[in-house]
């Protein structure tokens, strides 16, 4: 089987993309042996049965829409009689989470969400988490996504000079403890201005209507939800959080680049969790041979050449990585944590 070399590496955290190499070829060669198996018809252990799909996200943003995409191709290459989401919400992404890591590890039930959700509410001591980001099972991703930090048109901020030369204070929307809460506040403090959180938002949704009506800054929100508010010129981009510059927004500051080297690490750290990816993932001690045929699946679809048209359609980049790598770098974060934590304490301070 052949993967694209454009889904592959550009994503990867610096730190550790030299061990990925040989990681990935691992994984795909394993895959491509399983999923030759299941062509060849040989019965799976979901077959006849119904796999549900934890997304602890709404209903109709980027996590359930890549998820619904997904699921007649798992059907087909799980043998499942039927593939259901089930759009678990509330507090930042922790109870649809926490749910997932309670059920059975039989493998009738998986995630999926982008990975800082499951990290950073955990780091951070978000409330209500039942669940070790580190003993999860990982079962691949298929997309990873910036993030870009966009302001109100009537906010009076133009770019990341003049928010950082005003010496205002950044008023903030939040709906929950979930990573772009503690995200801004390691832009804040890096950059150097003030940051006020107005709590009191129950999704993105009203969040994003407070920024687009100028009763808040701004908000940090991942390139695919930003792009068609800038497209419109409703929202102003002014920061881009991720491992290298934009295509569509090629003058788009990086935090990482700009951010001062005394607090480089802050800045490299979140980026790295931030852009891990949206990702499959089981709850604790879910047997190999069941893990290994939901990744085979995962890797399966990404091959479909009408699953990558259906994405395409409906602009949702494909980027893979295997489930080896996913638990490589949620492991690395984890001991990174040191990093961020002081920050993240002082964020849940401001709200408390």
């Amino acid at each position: 089987m052949h993967i694209p070399r454009k889904w592959l590496f550009w994503w990867f955290p610096k730190r550790y993309r030299a061990a990925a190499v040989s990681v990935l070829s691992v994984a795909i060669l394993s895959s491509a042996c399983g999923s030759s198996a299941s062509a060849a018809g040989k019965a799976t252990p979901l077959a006849g049965k119904t796999l549900t799909i934890i997304v602890p996200n709404a209903p109709g943003g980027p996590m359930d829409s890549y998820a619904r995409m997904t699921v007649p191709y798992l059907k087909k290459s799980l043998g499942a009689s039927a593939v259901k989401v089930d759009d678990v919400t509330g507090a930042a992404g922790v109870i649809g989470i926490n749910q997932l890591n309670s059920s059975s590890p039989n493998g009738l039930n998986v995630g999926f969400t982008d990975a800082s959700e499951i990290l950073l509410p955990s780091l951070g001591g978000s409330p209500g988490v039942h669940y070790n980001p580190a003993k999860l099972t990982y079962l691949g991703a298929i997309s990873s996504a910036p993030y870009i930090l966009v302001v109100g048109m009537h906010s009076g901020i133009s770019s990341i000079a003049t928010l950082r030369s005003s010496h205002g204070i950044f008023k903030y929307p939040t709906s929950g403890l979930g990573p772009d809460f503690y995200s801004i506040a390691g832009i804040a403090k890096t950059l150097g201005f003030g940051l006020s959180y107005i709590s009191g938002y129950s999704s993105l949704a009203e969040t994003t209507r407070a920024v687009l009506a100028g009763s808040v800054s701004g908000e940090l929100l991942q390139e695919s939800v930003a792009a068609p508010y800038i497209k419109a010129g409703e929202v102003r981009p002014i920061l881009a959080v991720s491992s290298q510059r934009l295509a569509q927004y090629p003058s788009l500051p990086l935090w990482s680049t700009i951010a001062p080297a005394k607090d480089r690490a802050i800045a490299d750290t979140f980026t790295e969790i931030l852009t891990i990816g949206r990702t499959f993932y089981g709850p604790p001690g879910m047997k190999p041979t069941v893990s290994t045929m939901i990744e085979h699946a995962v890797v399966a679809m990404l091959h479909n050449k009408t699953f990558q048209a259906a994405a395409a359609k409906a602009k949702l980049p494909l980027v893979y990585r295997s489930g080896t790598q996913e638990a490589t770098v949620v492991k690395a974060m984890i001991q990174h944590r040191a990093e961020i934590l002081p920050l993240m304490k002082a964020a849940k301070g401001k709200i408390a």
